[in-house]
């Protein structure tokens, strides 16, 4: 069988934090805020602070996937449909799975998952978001500056483990063409192409995430952060495939069912402190600008 399929499952595989779930639901602490060190004299009682804490909560959600063949079909194939089908299951689940990851919108078609992108563009925290240049309302038209910008706003706790993400076109029309236009290349580097990295950083590739070339006025078009500091993807049971032969025996047909059950929660994405200052998460996002 020839089976060309783009490659998913690239949120499972990010540095998110990952957690296997003991129940259904789990409550995980949140640290909120510390406590606070005064200057006190000699003999004077010290002031007490407390420190806060919040909850996140995971709550796994099924997922399914399922599909029925002929007994004929499976017996006369000269592949193992079983296998093939369970293949095109875990497509399937990853697909889901990254839509509800990087690209979810709360509704019933992720499973009531927001995901990274539109937790931020929502503006959770005005901080979580650097607006690019008046102008640049494209991948073709950001700059090197943009970029910059955005390196700039992660706080110092996050930049160790920090990558890129952005889509292939994305990439290309962006951070590839503003190597190349660097120059400085030799022959050696152009006919050796472009790294999957960039300013220092790595860059991962996400197929799910904005790739519209041309003009895109106010739209997030790249995430940096470090997600296994600012997003939980939970299982409480990993993928499965089964085979039932009884529920369509009436015309000799098998019914395969892929199942997982997970959550996924963006925890902490900017935030402001005591005193009102809008203070930038672990992840921050690029949006081009309104014109």
């Amino acid at each position: 069988m020839i089976r060309l399929v783009e490659t998913y499952g690239t949120f499972a595989a990010s540095s998110v934090e990952k957690v296997t779930m003991n129940r259904d639901t789990m409550i995980i602490p949140k640290r909120v805020t510390g406590t606070t060190a005064y200057f006190i004299g000699e003999g004077v009682a010290s002031t007490e602070s407390q420190p806060s804490y919040s909850n996140v909560q995971l709550v796994a959600k099924k997922l399914a996937v399922s599909t029925r063949m002929s007994s004929e079909v499976v017996e006369d194939s000269l592949i193992s449909m079983a296998d093939a089908v369970a293949a095109e299951f875990a497509t399937s689940l990853a697909f889901q799975i990254d839509g509800c990851g990087w690209i979810g919108d709360g509704s019933s078609t992720y499973g009531g998952i927001y995901g990274l992108v539109n937790k931020l563009a929502s503006n959770v925290s005005p901080a979580a978001l650097q607006t690019a240049t008046t102008g640049h309302v494209s991948f073709e038209t950001l700059t090197i500056d943009d970029f910059l910008k955005l390196i700039g706003k992660l706080p110092l706790y996050a930049r160790q483990g920090a990558r890129f993400y952005i889509s292939p076109a994305g990439y290309a029309a962006s951070m590839a063409r503003l190597r190349y236009a660097s120059g400085g290349n030799t022959q050696t580097d152009i006919g050796g192409g472009v790294t999957e990295s960039f300013l220092g950083y790595p860059v991962e590739q996400i197929h799910v995430m904005n790739s519209t070339l041309g003009t895109d006025a106010s739209q997030v078009k790249v995430l940096f952060g470090n997600l296994g500091l600012s997003s939980i993807y939970a299982r409480r049971r990993d993928f499965s495939v089964r085979m039932y032969d009884q529920v369509y025996a009436t015309t000799d047909q098998l019914l395969l069912q892929g199942t997982m059950r997970f959550d996924i929660v963006h925890h902490t994405l900017g935030t402001k402190d005591p005193a009102g200052t809008d203070i930038a998460g672990p992840v921050i996002a690029l949006k081009t600008a309104a014109s």
